[in-house]
């Protein structure tokens, strides 16, 4: 498909466009090798576009997602454009403080989430007054069911989204200048010298490797904020063991 053929569509209409022209090609595939067709994510797309529309959201208002990546996440995507709302994703890594900072600023009306996050999004509609409707994958306290929206008996009104009608808003918290900036980067690369070894500028550049593939690794398995924590625990354990770093050499007391 060349760029003049869909740069006047809007995302929900480009899907359209796709499922009628190659409607049995695989579109989303499972790490499980399942895989959903255009033509499968064009209907369930239409199918949560009017479930939504018939919870009482409008074009423009803002629908949050908190989801991994899994085909629902594609779905409420795709589903958001049809329905003409603005979609404002939030990592699923992100704690609840982190989360309604962001979401303070976006204001949405619903918000798609999983199992998982879910008794945070109740917790989260206690302090976002636009937040009205909380959707979860198997549904649960105060939340409604996906799949009952997908199943939903409802019709999705005539599109009235522009291709230059915002589609998201990813907001990135920008805090500007403070006193302690770049105090974290300043201690990482301390910690990264002391751990290659003091003097020894091959022992840097290895320590700092070692600091940065463990604070980002280690987020696969413990929250964000135990980045600095990693680090601290590698140059503790270098300090016990390794006093003069991987590289560094033992100095010879001056004999006098």
């Amino acid at each position: 498909m060349t760029f003049e053929s869909f740069h006047h569509m809007t995302i929900g209409e480009l899907l359209t466009a796709q499922a009628n022209h190659q409607p049995d090609r695989p579109f989303v595939r499972m790490p499980n090798g399942e895989s959903c067709t255009y033509a499968d994510v064009e209907r369930q797309a239409s199918a949560l576009a009017a479930g939504l529309r018939g919870l009482g959201l409008r074009p423009g208002d803002r629908l949050a997602i908190i989801l991994p990546n899994i085909p629902q996440f594609v779905l409420s995507i795709f589903a958001a454009a049809k329905a003409g709302l603005i979609i404002c994703p939030v990592n699923v890594r992100r704690r609840k403080d982190e989360a309604l900072a962001r979401l303070a600023k976006t204001r949405p009306a619903a918000l798609v989430t999983d199992a998982y996050h879910v008794a945070m999004a109740r917790e989260l509609r206690d302090d976002l007054f636009d937040l009205k409707q909380v959707i979860a994958l198997e549904g649960g306290e105060g939340a409604i069911a996906l799949n009952d929206l997908l199943n939903a008996d409802a019709t999705l009104p005539a599109p009235t989204a522009r291709p230059d009608d915002p589609a998201a808003i990813l907001y990135t918290l920008d805090k500007g200048a403070t006193p302690d900036m770049g105090v974290t980067a300043v201690l990482m690369a301390a910690i990264a010298v002391i751990v290659g070894g003091v003097g020894s500028l091959p022992g840097a550049a290895l320590g700092g490797m070692i600091i940065g593939l463990a604070r980002n690794w280690g987020i696969w398995l413990l929250p964000s904020e135990w980045q600095s924590a990693i680090a601290f625990g590698i140059l503790l354990l270098v300090i016990l063991f390794r006093p003069t770093g991987l590289f560094g050499v033992k100095f010879r007391k001056a004999e006098v």
